[in-house]
């Protein structure tokens, strides 16, 4: 049985793009990856049920050499196996979170039927993103973190190459905090893909056409749609979408100004034995809020901080309990659909999640800050 055609998988699906880039780097065709024509040629090569739609691969060229396992798999498979990974790493991520916050098995049962109702958590395996796997990928790193494995954590922020954007801002706090051999084994095994990357493709090219289609995609900016990110550069692309050079540059000075700030924040907080969870709460949202790319499904990556402000909540002002709710019942699936498919989809100018995002900063800073929230401690 042709499991690839099944339910017109390919028609929504972004797999094509991991699944064409990976097989072009095993290939040996590198310079064709980041050629917008030439690849989006051979993605309908390999996935014709596609029917003309067209996909183009803006992750950095360390990415691929993660990517490459999926080129060894069967087409007729990939799509169930693809899923399924995709739907593990969510609950595997989950479930280690709220063991590590020793929540009791009722609320466990809250948790778990919220998530099963929840826009960012469907999103990604329903399109086949990668965000499910940065999840399990971040959780891993807090655990290794806490643990002071300092090798795992610099293995497992270069899984990030996927989406860099975001986790940029937590290595600035880990380095302000004076992770120092967290970072250091980080840039050595960057490195070391780096240089499996120059065996296989021995030229800085590929870093220049990457350079040059991110460049061109801001201005053709319906290749990666920023419009729809809960960011600053989102928000402002839809007020002002004739000025997207210089809304770049703005919201580029911006992100620098922040990681600037993340890696006095984490110089400040160094000592604490929270350390690792101040930076789930102050970092992950506000870095996610600047960022110059996030889509909505890689709001996933807010599970952590919703998860240790809800273990806090009977200690929360009436306030802080609103906007907890407003923000966290913003993701369901019912409002999901009407925000993201019947709003911003039809030219909305006010991002709601942005809104709700900002105030979910903001709302963390001050629980910290002026409230001195005590924070529960994960225990890996």
């Amino acid at each position: 049985m042709n499991l690839s055609g099944k339910n017109n998988f390919y028609i929504f699906s972004d797999l094509p793009e991991f699944y064409t880039s990976a097989r072009l780097f095993v290939e040996h065709k590198v310079p064709l990856i980041y050629n917008l024509k030439d690849f989006c040629l051979y993605e309908t090569q390999y996935f014709p049920l596609m029917h003309d739609r067209a996909l183009g691969f803006f992750l950095p060229p360390p990415a691929l050499l993660i990517l490459t396992p999926l080129a060894f798999i069967n087409l007729n498979y990939l799509p169930v196996l693809y899923e399924i990974i995709l739907t593990l790493a969510l609950f595997t991520a989950l479930f280690i979170i709220v063991r590590s916050l020793n929540i009791n098995y009722r609320n466990q049962a809250y948790i778990f039927s919220y998530l099963c109702l929840c826009g960012f958590a469907y999103e990604p395996i329903r399109i086949g993103q990668l965000s499910t796997i940065l999840l399990l990928g971040l959780v891993c790193l807090l655990l290794t973190l806490k643990n002071n494995q300092h090798i795992k954590s610099g293995l497992l922020l270069n899984l990030f190459w996927l989406k860099p954007q975001l986790i940029i801002p937590l290595s600035f706090f880990l380095l302000g905090g004076r992770r120092y051999q967290t970072i250091i084994w980080a840039g050595i095994i960057a490195c070391l893909i780096m240089l499996i990357l120059w065996l296989v493709y021995p030229s800085f090219d590929v870093y220049v056409q990457y350079k040059n289609l991110i460049n061109y995609c801001i201005e053709n900016s319906q290749y990666m749609q920023p419009e729809l990110n809960a960011t600053f550069r989102g928000q402002m692309l839809r007020i002002l979408p004739h000025s997207k050079t210089l809304i770049m540059q703005v919201s580029s000075i911006i992100w620098l100004i922040c990681l600037l700030a993340f890696f006095i924040i984490g110089h400040m907080l160094r000592n604490k034995e929270e350390f690792v969870e101040l930076g789930v709460m102050l970092i992950i949202p506000a870095g996610i809020l600047t960022s110059l790319h996030c889509y909505n499904y890689d709001l996933i990556f807010l599970l952590p901080s919703l998860l240790l402000y809800f273990v806090k909540w009977s200690e929360l002002d009436l306030l802080a309990k609103i906007i907890y709710c407003l923000f966290s019942t913003s993701f369901l699936i019912i409002f999901h659909v009407y925000f993201y498919y019947q709003y911003l989809l039809k030219g909305g100018i006010i991002n709601p999640y942005f809104i709700l995002l900002l105030v979910f900063v903001l709302t963390c800073y001050k629980l910290i800050y002026i409230n001195k929230l005590p924070l529960p401690r994960l225990k890996f």
